[in-house]
């Protein structure tokens, strides 16, 4: 069976693009919290507090991982199974941080 390839639409965006805009945030989030907070709740319904302070270091150190993950290993491999394992992996990242805003706000 031959093996599959990765399309170059992929490859360029989940080894360069992605992992692009993660610098950023990852920066964000570990020296201005609270703008990332202001970013995704409004401030009448939640503000900063330096305490959770934490949470965001936490939070910045999943994005840098991820990060990783796409720009490191992706560009090493073209194992279409890693590639859906770690793609999937983002998506449920994604997903989730939509659904617990999207949560959030409703209430």
């Amino acid at each position: 069976m031959a093996q599959q390839s990765i399309h170059s639409f992929y490859r360029v965006w989940f080894t360069c693009v992605d992992p692009l805009t993660l610098i950023p945030t990852v920066y964000a989030l570990i020296y201005t919290p609270e703008f990332m907070l202001e970013g995704l709740i409004p401030p009448s319904m939640a503000v900063y507090n330096p305490l959770e302070g934490f949470f965001y270091h936490q939070l910045s150190a999943l994005y840098a991982f991820v990060g990783i993950m796409l720009g490191g290993v992706l560009r090493v491999t073209s194992d279409i199974k890693v590639w859906r394992i770690i793609v999937a992996g983002v998506l449920l990242v994604d997903v989730s941080i939509l659904a617990s805003v999207k949560l959030y706000c409703n209430a």
